[in-house]
């Protein structure tokens, strides 16, 4: 819809194993560079709806926002 990395302006990070938490870090700030970091939350889960899965990612963007 038109939507990009620039217009997110909050994620929650649902993350099985706190441990992998700085390569995560560095995930979001290559995928952000140069856009300004939205608000963020992070949950460490025991489980994620797909059981083979590591980290799921919820974003909220609003198109012109910023």
């Amino acid at each position: 819809h038109g939507a990009g990395l620039g217009d997110i302006v909050k994620s929650t990070i649902y993350m099985t194993d706190i441990r992998h938490f700085p390569e995560w870090g560095k995930c979001r700030a290559q995928a952000l560079e140069g856009a300004e970091v939205p608000a963020s939350t992070l949950l460490n889960v025991t489980q994620l709806a797909w059981p083979d899965m590591a980290i799921e990612i919820d974003v909220m963007a609003v198109i012109g926002a910023k």
